[in-house]
């Protein structure tokens, strides 16, 4: 399969967050997610940028960045076995006040988690030549019912969120849990999305099964807009013609 010098690792990076991976450019899931946004969601987007002004839209976003790069580094360190304390003594006094009341309500559900088997860890689609960092994968046990392998991943936010409103988080769960299924040979269909406010903590189990062709498509229209005659952007659509015929099957 041809691939464009930048893919192939000779050359620039391409833009937006890539992974090397064997001598190759492998996208980010977010990276694609974000290159294949609606017009609706990007214009959306733009008027809260124009309504709370340039300097404010950018203090909101940094804080949400830094809060949650320490979140993910407390869970990682929480799943790893290491000293969460010491983590938290290591990062600056307005960082742990920051972060205090979305970690303390996570971790209210962390012990109801089994042994994970990835802990921020980078997975790749072999296929559709897509990569991302999982947040956490594991086996989830509800009361009368066996265990299953479930990807989850955390988000924080300044207010409680409704699950219609969280479609892309759910796509990146869809697109990493296959591309688990295919490094791993395990059988991920569910999802777990939690997000932590301040107010609330909030565990939306998601069927991945429902996402999965959706984030066929968005991988599609992403390899066409690098290319419109991009066998990646073949791949993805046979996979989607795939995915439709077995659920006629089924």
């Amino acid at each position: 399969m041809a691939k464009s010098p930048a893919q192939d690792g000779q050359g620039p990076k391409p833009k937006g967050r890539h992974f090397k991976i064997n001598g190759h450019y492998y996208p980010g899931v977010s990276t694609i997610l974000r290159a294949t946004q609606s017009y609706e969601k990007i214009q959306a987007l733009a008027r809260w940028r124009a309504q709370v002004g340039y300097v404010e839209a950018q203090r909101i976003t940094q804080e949400a960045t830094a809060r949650g790069s320490l979140l993910h580094k407390l869970t990682e360190t929480y799943f790893k076995g290491e000293d969460v304390a010491l983590q938290l003594e290591r990062a600056t006094v307005d960082k742990v006040a920051a972060v205090s009341p979305f970690w303390n309500n996570l971790q209210t559900f962390l012990p109801r988690l089994g042994t994970p088997f990835l802990v921020e860890s980078l997975v790749w689609h072999p296929v559709g030549h897509y990569a991302g960092k999982v947040d956490l994968a594991c086996y989830w046990e509800e009361e009368g019912q066996e265990r299953y392998p479930v990807v989850l991943d955390w988000k924080t936010s300044r207010s409680p969120k409704r699950l219609e409103y969280l479609e892309d988080h759910c796509l990146q769960l869809a697109a990493y849990a296959d591309a688990i299924n295919q490094m791993h040979e395990t059988q991920v269909s569910q999802g777990i999305l939690v997000i932590s406010s301040p107010e609330a903590l909030q565990v939306f189990q998601v069927d991945l099964s429902d996402y999965w062709p959706v984030w066929l498509q968005r991988l599609y229209r992403f390899w066409r807009k690098q290319r419109r005659d991009h066998p990646l952007a073949e791949i993805a659509l046979a996979a989607l013609a795939q995915h439709a015929a077995d659920t006629d099957n089924s």
